[in-house]
């Protein structure tokens, strides 16, 4: 461990300490770099069931296990404190409350901004799903590009719309990693054969989804 603001976050094959007790699954490991300066924002794409979402949750939960005392499921790690970590996932609605599920995301997103800080750890999973594709890609893109430009806290930002990672032409210290799996047999869970490669996403593809769901 760090100090807070030393800006430094890096784990080495780092895994998801539930998600690899459960039986039959070969977690392969993954990495990822913070460095204040350098790089504080990594948008993570690549196809469903890639592993984003457990991916970004890990490097969480590693976190979160380092400032509590506990050994933390990596290779090796270099973390600076951080004063909060914050999470804008899943896509649900409050009925009782009246407030849909777009409203939701972006009242949830709004705590984000308000108080995040450069030595706080942000995870966004799929921001803008809860309304038209247009509406969603221009709210994630703004919200990724305020936290990338001015904000700067360690930011995981996990999304479909690619276009996104244009950002990293115009931010310095934006990163790019794509989730990517061997299908080889489809028999086994798309997490135990993802890796990062560090380049622009433009296409995904569903169609290996479907299969899996035995869509006819």
């Amino acid at each position: 461990m760090k100090p807070m603001g030393t800006g430094t976050l890096v784990l080495n094959q780092c895994r998801h300490p539930i998600v690899e007790l459960q039986g039959g699954v070969s977690y392969i490991p993954n990495d990822v770099y913070f460095k204040s300066g350098e790089v504080s924002f990594n948008l993570v794409t690549g196809p469903n069931m890639g592993g984003k979402s457990t991916y970004i949750r890990s490097i969480g939960v590693s976190v979160f296990l380092a400032q509590i005392g506990c050994f933390v499921p990596c290779d090796s790690a270099t973390i600076s404190v951080v004063d909060q970590i914050f999470t804008r996932v899943g896509a649900a609605d409050s009925q009782y409350r009246g407030i849909s599920t777009f409203m939701m995301e972006m009242k949830e997103t709004a705590t984000v901004i308000k108080k995040c800080t450069e030595n706080s750890l942000v995870i966004i999973d799929e921001l803008g799903r809860g309304t038209s594709t247009f509406d969603g890609f221009g709210m994630a893109c703004s919200i990724a590009r305020e936290l990338a430009s001015n904000r700067q806290p360690f930011t995981l930002f996990a999304t479909h719309f690619h276009e996104i990672a244009l950002l990293s032409r115009v931010i310095p210290t934006f990163r790019n990693v794509h989730e990517c799996y061997f299908l080889g047999d489809i028999k086994i869970h798309a997490i135990t054969h993802n890796y990062l490669t560090h380049l622009d996403a433009i296409l995904n593809y569903c169609n290996n989804e479907e299969r899996f769901a035995s869509i006819p």
